[in-house]
C-alpha cells in the first residue's frame, strides 16, 4: 500500500513539474519595445531658430484633471504629448516662462501590432495643428506619422 501511495505521489510531482515547464515554455517573452506613441515636439526660439529650452515649461491637458505632464521644468528642449486614440483631437495648455498658450492637435488613429510579445499600440496621423499666439509664434509639422519611434513630429517656435 505504501508503495502505491509513493508511486502516486511521485507521478503527481512529475505531472506538476511537466505542467509547470510546459506553461513556462508557452508564456510569451517579455516586451522590451516602446509601445507608447506620442507627439514629439521640439522647442525653438523664434528670433534665432535655435533649439533652446525655455527657463520654465509646464504642459497639461486642456480639460484634464490629471497632473501636469511637465511642471515648471527647466532645460526641456523636447516634450512628448500623448494622444487619446478614441478622440480626433487633443488640446494641451503649454506654459512657457509663465505665459500660457493652447495647442490643438487633430489626428486619425489606427491600431498597429508592435510584436507578439508587446501586442498592439495606437499609431496616429496628424491632420491639423492650431495654437493661440501668446508666446508661441509658430507651430509646424515635421512628420505627420506618430509612432513608437522617437522621431520629431512638430516644432514649436516661441
Amino acid at each position: 500500500m505504501n508503495r502505491v501511495i509513493s508511486c502516486v505521489v511521485t507521478l503527481s510531482f512529475r505531472a506538476l513539474f511537466v505542467m509547470a515547464v510546459t506553461l513556462y515554455g508557452c508564456s510569451p517573452d517579455a516586451c522590451y519595445e516602446d509601445v507608447e506613441s506620442a507627439v514629439r515636439a521640439t522647442l525653438f526660439l523664434s528670433e534665432s531658430g535655435v533649439n533652446v529650452a525655455p527657463d520654465t515649461l509646464s504642459v497639461r491637458g486642456y480639460d484634464s484633471e490629471l497632473p501636469y505632464l511637465y511642471e515648471n521644468m527647466p532645460g526641456k528642449k523636447e516634450i512628448s504629448l500623448p494622444l487619446n486614440p478614441s478622440a480626433q483631437a487633443s488640446q494641451f495648455v503649454i506654459t512657457i516662462e509663465g505665459i500660457k498658450d493652447t495647442l490643438t492637435l487633430e489626428y486619425s488613429s489606427f491600431p498597429k501590432l508592435i510584436s507578439a510579445e508587446c501586442g498592439y499600440s495606437f499609431f496616429h496621423e496628424l491632420t491639423g495643428l492650431y495654437s493661440t499666439k501668446n508666446i508661441i509664434d509658430t507651430v509646424i509639422i515635421r512628420n505627420r506619422d506618430i509612432t513608437t519611434l522617437y522621431e520629431e513630429n512638430i516644432r514649436i517656435f516661441y
